[in-house]
């Protein structure tokens, strides 16, 4: 089994999460040091000083936890490492490893199970948890409360209630952790800020693979998530987040599910064979998502009910039921998508107001795009084609149909509300184009009486239904001229020194004609308008500064025809390197100025009143 987890993680993310290495360890009694007065010999220290550069080390025991918890360290504030211990046997009553009110330290290389929680941190700061094995414990494998400067990485986490646990810290990085099995969440996240969740494998947990409420800045990238009972990636009540680059595969219930969100972008991630949605998004606003491939799930592609100001732009969503839904939604935008061959809906929006429509190609749906209830409403150059339906329009008034290629449908459209909705753009803007038109283009004019005089609009009305009439139909495609790429980049980390090299990654850039692969990038590394690369089909570069400071990081993309966009982030060099307990800010992906938010509510408040007794347990020290 660790075997097959570390191969995996090597493949996905190019690292490996190994369990310790066998060894012989020596028993001792259960530790407790109290102070640093208590980093004594006989309480288990092997060496060090306690200070940064020569902790105090706590190495090599065995230690039986059935009648105290097996490591407990206290208000202490020197440097320390407790590395290749064995703790186990604490059962309900007793942690395997307890830090509380310490700072500036780490566990690494070691196992702790059969425990009330694997490793707990409670009120710590500065303090790493890596290269661990924390499984078969009562609660949870690793958690961490009240604390700051957190670091869980590179962990086996397995068989426990929650995998990992967050609650009220600031500052914390879980990263390149294997959590399987769990019977709650693989990783639960409560009432943070500042915290990056990246490069995880999660999968078979009794509950969510990995689930965030009431998070501020929040950074869940590159997880791949897969098996879990509930959704794969599931995110409350929270602000500034971004969802980049992961793997939501088979999930039981939603692939990503998120409410109550301020602030999101949810890019080029790969959701598929959701038991539910693939994403499904609710009561929330200012929302960006772009990039992401969502496929063959069983209910929706992607579903947003009660958005606000959300752009839609970019996606691939194939052979689910509906490919994209908006319910209850305004100021809507969903552009350039390419959403083909679903059950039924391609785009399907009901009670909405102020959305745009434009430049999506939609096709083997069986209803292209279908508008419920709708105020305000453009359908502007999309391709709809090879469905029964082509644009399915019911009490919706206000809405403009224009430069749309509808081709190959049974249906080409339907409008229960007749002049209340235009078909055309007018004259000589023009109107749809419609495979089974048969007029002619002999004339020009307003009134196509100036002949002959050709202007490619038909000189015969286009009737929709009886009620519904393109006065000025296209006699061929719109759309032909190519547009402009896409420009998208991530760059890792955020936040380094002079020694740090910064990755960069435009592989997500897109055309709406070329192939991503065929797209030539160029860097600007400072922001000082000079291009520092030549043009390159390669979409990854490095970078290291010389000098510390603020540096803005310019991208542009070129196609095939010469058209290009630019894009450009910032990133903070130091002087110096950090301290050894200190981390690195993570990933960030760059598509205009938009931040991140994400959640889920229906969830949280079963789960409050779980709150409050986990809580009231930790106050009184039980679980």
């Amino acid at each position: 089994m660790a075997v097959a987890l570390a191969a995996f993680l090597a493949l996905a993310f190019g690292f490996l999460v190994l369990p310790p290495a066998a060894r012989a360890y020596t028993p001792h009694a259960p530790i407790l040091i109290l102070g640093d007065a208590g980093f004594t010999a006989s309480n288990g220290v092997v060496g060090g000083a306690g200070t940064r550069d020569d902790p105090y080390v706590i190495e090599g025991w065995e230690i039986d936890a059935s009648s105290g918890h097996g490591v407990e360290v206290r208000g202490t504030g020197a440097h320390f490492v407790i590395r290749g211990v064995r703790v186990h046997s604490g059962g309900p009553s007793f942690d395997g490893i307890l830090l509380q009110s310490a700072s500036d330290a780490s566990v690494t290389d070691s196992v702790v199970q059969y425990n009330a929680n694997g490793v707990r941190l409670v009120d710590v700061r500065r303090v790493t948890v890596s290269r661990s094995n924390a499984s078969l414990n009562s609660f949870d494998g690793i958690s961490t409360a009240a604390s700051s400067n957190v670091s869980i990485q590179g962990n086996r986490v397995e068989y426990n209630g929650d995998g990992i646990y967050i609650e009220s810290v600031r500052d914390a990085r879980v990263s390149g952790n294997a959590l399987a099995l769990n019977r709650q969440d693989g990783l639960f996240c409560y009432n943070a800020t500042n915290v990056v969740v990246e490069a995880n494998a999660v999968t078979r947990n009794g509950w969510a693979g990995l689930h965030v409420s009431t998070a501020a800045s929040l950074v869940v990238s590159a997880n791949s998530v897969s098996g879990n009972s509930r959704a794969g990636i599931s995110l409350e009540s929270s602000t500034q987040v971004l969802v980049h680059g992961n793997t939501a595969f088979s999930n039981l219930a939603n692939g990503m599910l998120l409410d109550g969100i301020q602030e999101l972008v949810l890019s080029a991630n790969v959701v598929s064979s959701s038991g539910q949605t693939g994403v499904s998004i609710g009561a929330s606003r200012d929302l960006n998502v772009t990039g992401n491939t969502v496929s063959g799930n069983r209910y929706g592609g992607i579903v947003l009910a009660g958005a606000e100001r959300t752009s839609l732009s970019g996606n691939r969503i194939t052979n689910n039921s509906n490919g994209v839904s908006f319910l209850f939604s305004r100021d809507v935008r969903i552009e350039g998508n390419n959403v083909s061959h679903n059950q039924e809906y391609g785009a399907y929006l009901a009670d909405i107001e102020t959305v745009t429509v434009a430049r999506n190609h939609l096709a083997g749906n069986e209803i292209g795009v279908g508008i419920e209830g709708c105020r305000n409403a453009t359908v502007e150059a999309n391709e709809v084609r090879d469905g029964t339906y082509g644009l399915y329009l019911f009490r919706c008034s206000g809405l403009r149909t224009f430069h749309n290629s509808f081709e190959s449908n049974l249906v080409p459209g339907m409008d229960d509300m007749g002049a209340e909705n235009a078909w055309d753009d007018g004259y000589p803007s023009g109107g749809n184009y419609w495979s089974d038109y048969g007029g002619y283009d002999r004339c020009s004019g307003a009134n196509q009486t100036d002949c002959p005089r050709a202007d490619g609009i038909g000189d015969v009305l286009y009737v929709v239904d009886p009620t519904s009439i393109d006065r000025y139909p296209l006699m061929r495609p719109y759309g032909t001229a190519n547009r402009e790429p896409t420009a998208l980049f991530t760059v890792s980390p955020l936040d380094g020194d002079v020694s740090t090299v910064f990755a960069v990654d435009a592989a997500y850039s897109a055309d709406d004609k070329d192939l991503a692969a065929t797209l030539q990038v160029r860097w600007d590394w400072e922001g000082d308008g000079v291009w520092d690369t030549a043009w390159s089909s390669a979409k990854t570069a490095e970078h290291r500064y010389a000098s510390p400071g603020q540096y803005s990081i310019r991208l542009e993309v070129r196609d095939s025809d010469g058209r290009s966009s630019r894009t450009a982030f910032q990133v903070s060099v130091r002087p110096v390197p950090l301290p050894p307990f200190l981390f690195e800010l993570g990933l960030a992906v760059v598509i205009g100025t938009v931040t991140a938010g994400l959640a889920y509510w229906g969830y949280v408040r079963w789960r409050r009143g779980w709150f409050r007794r986990a809580q009231n347990r930790r106050r009184s020290g039980t679980r």
